[in-house]
């Protein structure tokens, strides 16, 4: 599922938001409520992908997120001896706020 733009403002205070990395500088990002699992689109077509970390915290800057995750995916498990397909994630706290402000 997706949410757009307009439903942001209604995300309650509570909502994890996981900044998946896809590696090559591909982000996508997540908001999980206890009901669901939605990935952020501008349009409401597809999901957007951001190039950058910086990106994304410009994107949801204004909004008072708290719970903020970096979900790495790692493509390269099998080079360091994990087996193929393995569902292997790296987790680790986000923080929004940016530089210089």
């Amino acid at each position: 599922m997706l949410i757009t733009d307009r439903e942001l403002p209604n995300l309650p205070a509570n909502v994890r938001v996981n900044v998946h990395s896809h590696g090559y500088f591909v982000y996508s990002v997540e908001f999980r409520t206890a009901n669901a699992s939605r990935f952020y689109s501008r349009d409401g077509l597809e999901v957007q992908r951001f190039m950058s970390l910086q990106g994304v915290k410009q994107a949801f800057q204004t909004l008072p997120l708290r719970d903020i995750w970096l979900v790495h995916h790692s493509a390269y498990d099998e080079m360091v001896g994990q087996p193929l397909g393995a569902e292997t994630e790296l987790t680790v706290p986000l923080d929004f706020s940016l530089p210089y402000e």
